[in-house]
């Protein structure tokens, strides 16, 4: 099921990847559930594997995702703004994004 928000411009699909960032980091995630109103979204941490690695520091690093049965899950709801973010988690540095997204910022 496809479902957006009000704005039109979010979407999320059961079976497909999201990006919950985190400050400057960002994990991968697979939506699991979205509800009819589309203001929630059930996620589960997804399973990541580096394809190609940084050769040297700043290089962009590559990901092959797949759905984690076991991974942990979270809730994320649409907030009046018109972004997601994971339920419990304020501010501009926790965001949801629809698409699989992995990164691990190297400077910390």
């Amino acid at each position: 099921m496809t479902t957006s928000n009000e704005t039109g411009t979010t979407r999320f699909t059961v079976g497909e990847g999201a990006g919950v960032r985190c400050g400057s980091d960002v994990r991968a995630y697979t939506v699991i559930a979205v509800t009819t109103s589309g203001k929630t979204v059930t996620l589960q941490r997804a399973k990541t594997r580096v394809t190609k690695p940084a050769a040297r520091y700043g290089d962009r690093i590559e990901y092959a995702y797949e759905p984690d049965p076991n991974g942990s899950v979270i809730k994320a709801s649409l907030r009046k703004d018109g972004t997601f973010r994971p339920k419990g988690m304020n501010g501009w540095w926790n965001s949801v994004t629809p698409g699989y997204c992995e990164y691990n910022d190297p400077s910390f």
